[in-house]
């Protein structure tokens, strides 16, 4: 549209084409303001800006092609003259400082009215700058804080301490026969202190011991603490700690050694009670590679007393008590990471469809308001517009609540699974689903199951979303080796080599699922071609 010389000429740069739409409609109602172009990413905002020099650009921060504080730090580099505003759904405060040291002259939710986002395109015009309350007191505080440091620049957060877990977490071959036991119970998957127990009982059980215990070892502490007991007293525990403490100060419970407490020293140290069925205790260091993960202490009577061999026995056992607990303790990792993808998952759908559309509806609602006396008859037809954007909301948001557990794969086989989920989306939309899966179960692990579930189900999301598509192509096959999934669509495909930003989020997420079955995924696509995705995974057989 073309601006007279008294109008502000803004560029809306955001990924939403509805929120876009919208928030133009509001911004152009008073004919003070005139959007002269639209940008669908960070790119695409800082060409606009060169060449239309719009006197004010409002940006999302979140957009594929470079993010909205990046974009507005460019476009006040070739134009400082522009006024930038934030318009963006984040309130973290992270988020607020980028914006401010980027340049721009105001930061507003998405949730502010239209009345509040014209009158800082006005305010930012005029060469000021507009901030609500809250955000203008965060930026107080930390300037304040950053006075209070004498001029020296917040370095941020202390970086997280991790854990350096390096290593093989599966149990070697060779070791099969003397930690069978172990691998049954590493089978059941369950917590690190659920199973630590259980490993007790059955070494007890293996080497006749009247008790025994785990002590896990802190290194960034440096000390130890019970991980699991059966028949050690705490009187007991708290021995063997303080035993095994100084035999770590001294250098004297290398890899590969068993300290040997006679009774004489369990009765010095936990008195005489404790000491009455206990010939001696042997604290065997497990070791995971060349980091100490804790200790094994196994106390006996006279005639219990392992044998040479057995000793042997129980440093190899100790070495492998360690990987186990390790690989379980990263096993609930995996889980918990899961929980956390699956949670970004979702947040980023709701993001990306309902969120949207509620703030465009709350835009609607307060064109339709503006507009019941002016114009009655198009405010009615913008109801019923706004009616059927509210019901593509509600059908999102029972997708989501669906997709958050997939049910069937529980209750029932993959196929069925799939079958269900291509189903729904063939009734929720105009895409017609063709489905070829084996009459029989695939021979592959639970955990591949559930990733090759979330694989279609994302593919599907994207090509709902993105690729005008009329029909898809699920394929799954099994061969000697491998099973292969293919997903096709003949929609509009996108570029593979635009910069990947927030709309390729999707496919990230498949690849990473792949991977973590040990599996490979190809995307092939071309724009206005379709898009085909392959996953090969590799045939592992479900537990009996």
């Amino acid at each position: 549209m073309q601006a007279t010389a008294s109008q502000i000429r803004v560029l809306l740069a955001d990924d939403h084409k509805l929120f876009r739409q919208g928030l133009r409609q509001l911004l152009e109602l008073d004919g003070d303001i005139v959007v002269v172009g639209e940008a669908g990413d960070g790119q695409e905002a800082q060409r606009l800006a060169a060449d239309i020099k719009p006197d004010v650009v409002l940006v999302d921060i979140n957009m594929p092609g470079g993010d909205g504080v990046s974009a507005a730090r460019e476009i006040l580099r070739v134009n400082p003259g522009i006024g930038v505003i934030v318009l963006t759904m984040h309130r973290d405060d992270s988020y607020i400082f980028q914006a401010v040291r980027a340049g721009a002259r105001a930061y507003l939710l998405k949730s502010a009215s239209a009345a509040e986002v014209a009158l800082a395109v006005r305010i930012v015009h005029q060469g000021a700058s507009w901030l609500d309350p809250e955000t203008a007191f965060k930026v107080l505080k930390e300037f304040r804080r950053l006075a209070s440091q004498s001029g020296e620049y917040a370095r941020g957060l202390r970086d997280t301490l991790i854990a350096d877990r390096q290593g093989t977490l599966e149990l070697h071959r060779s070791y099969v026969d003397a930690v069978g036991m172990l691998a049954s119970l590493q089978e059941q998957r369950m917590r690190p202190d659920e199973l630590a127990g259980k490993i007790l009982e059955q070494t007890k059980r293996v080497f006749r011991c009247n008790s025994a215990c785990l002590l896990a070892y802190n290194r960034w502490e440096n000390k130890l603490t019970s991980w699991a007991s059966s028949g050690f007293s705490d009187v007991l525990i708290a021995a063997i700690t303080q035993e095994v403490g100084t035999a770590l100060e001294n250098g004297a419970l290398p890899a590969g050694t068993v300290l040997t407490v006679s009774q004489d020293k369990v009765r010095s140290l936990a008195g005489a009670e404790e000491a009455k069925d206990i010939d001696e205790a042997l604290v065997i260091p497990m070791m995971a590679g060349d980091a100490l993960v804790g200790v094994l202490a196994l106390a006996f009577g006279a005639q219990q007393k392992p044998k040479v061999e057995e000793r042997l026995l129980l440093v190899s056992l100790a070495g492998q008590v360690a990987l186990v607990l390790q690989n379980a303790a990263l096993y609930r990792d995996l889980q918990e990471l899961a929980v956390a993808e699956e949670r970004r998952r979702i947040a980023r759908e709701i993001h990306d469809g309902v969120a949207q559309n509620l703030v465009h509806l709350m835009m609607k609602m307060e064109l339709i308001q503006r507009m019941l006396e002016k114009d009655p008859d198009r405010a009615l037809q913008e109801v019923v517009y706004s009616r059927a954007i509210l019901e593509q909301s509600v059908q999102e948001l029972r997708r989501c609540i669906q997709s958050l557990r997939p049910p069937l794969l529980t209750e029932g086989s993959l196929a069925a699974a799939l079958y269900r989920l291509t189903k729904d989306v063939q009734d929720q939309t105009n895409i017609i689903t063709h489905v070829d899966l084996p009459s029989e179960d695939v021979n592959i692990s639970t955990d591949a199951e559930v990733a090759i579930f979330r694989i279609v189900q994302e593919a599907l999301n994207n090509v709902r979303k993105h690729a005008s598509a009329n029909n898809v192509f699920i394929t799954l096959r099994e061969d000697q080796r491998d099973a292969r999934l293919i997903i096709e669509d003949d929609g509009i495909g996108f570029d593979a080599a635009a910069p990947v930003g927030q709309s390729h989020f999707g496919l990230r997420q498949m690849k990473e699922r792949a991977n973590s079955i040990g599996g490979t995924i190809s995307i092939d696509t071309v724009a206005g071609s379709g898009t085909r995705v392959a996953v090969v995974i590799p045939l592992v057989p479900k537990p009996r």
